[in-house]
């Protein structure tokens, strides 16, 4: 990979520290030290290869997060609001959020007046509202995004590697509300593990299992080993071997990812699969 004015310094500072403790035995103290001088340093190479026109686009999203409903108002929109596929259910959903959470000061002009002209308008031709705040919410994330398409899954993912990069395959819109939807994602991931240019990607417990409960919690774990496991074989069939990271997504399935993660990673035909959690801090 080639590296803008400043990032080749960066990027061997970042490998240097990594040898410098692989294979080490590292304390508590020293680990949290550590990691935290090498994300440091990932996220200034980071800001060293922004183009200008993703150094705007982080500026404005900055200042979005930095109003207190920002975060809420974001997710939001790209989950309720982008879902329902009815033009009138999801102007409504629009519509329900601008009341609760009001419009973003942040947001450039043209889309604070947008956002207006939906909230006081936007029932009169729904279809036409719809198919504008879709359109909006897709310019936005589009240079985040990969169709979900094998062809072009593949083909997007040959050229990242080319450019040096290892790609993490992470489905969105994963929340499923019935068993079917859950059989329908863990059909899938077997597909994107089936690829040859897919080498790791992220499994939400959300995704694989539509009764989480950690109140029943022999059930529920016992539910998603079942749907975890095809996942585990599949990856440790491959050749060479790939890796699928569990990935957590609220505090309170803390105890519950560990345990799946730990029970499965322990039956004896999973014993040599390299496999990863992620636990938000």
């Amino acid at each position: 990979m080639k590296f803008q004015s400043g990032g080749d310094h960066r990027a061997q500072n970042a490998r240097d520290l990594i040898e410098s403790v692989r294979g080490r035995p590292l304390s508590q103290d020293d680990l949290k030290t550590k990691a935290s001088e090498l994300a440091t340093l990932l996220l200034d190479l980071a800001r060293d290869l922004q183009t200008p026109p993703e150094h705007r686009h982080s500026t404005q999203l900055l200042r979005l997060m930095d109003e207190p409903q920002g975060l809420a108002f974001g997710q939001a929109l790209t989950d309720r609001v982008a879902r329902p596929r009815s033009a009138r259910k999801r102007v409504q959903a629009a519509q329900r959020l601008l009341a609760a959470r009001g419009i973003p000061q942040s947001l450039p002009v043209f889309d604070r007046l947008s956002l207006m002209l939906l909230r006081s308008a936007g029932h009169i031709a729904p279809g036409l509202a719809a198919a504008g705040i879709l359109r909006r919410i897709r310019q936005e994330i589009d240079p985040y995004l990969i169709a979900a398409s094998p062809a072009q899954v593949g083909e997007r993912l040959m050229q990242l590697q080319q450019g040096g990069l290892r790609v993490n395959v992470n489905r969105l819109g994963e929340e499923v509300l019935s068993e079917a939807d859950a059989r329908e994602h863990c059909a899938a991931y077997l597909a994107l593990l089936a690829q040859p240019e897919v080498s790791t990607v992220s499994v939400k417990i959300s995704a694989i299992c539509s009764h989480i409960n950690v109140l029943s919690w022999n059930e529920t774990l016992a539910l998603l080993k079942g749907a975890l496991r095809p996942l585990y074989h599949a990856a440790a069939q491959a050749t060479p071997p790939k890796l699928v990271y569990l990935d957590m997504e609220s505090y309170r399935d803390l105890e519950l990812n560990i345990a799946l993660f730990q029970s499965l990673l322990s039956e004896p035909d999973l014993l040599g699969l390299t496999a990863g959690v992620v636990l938000q801090a």
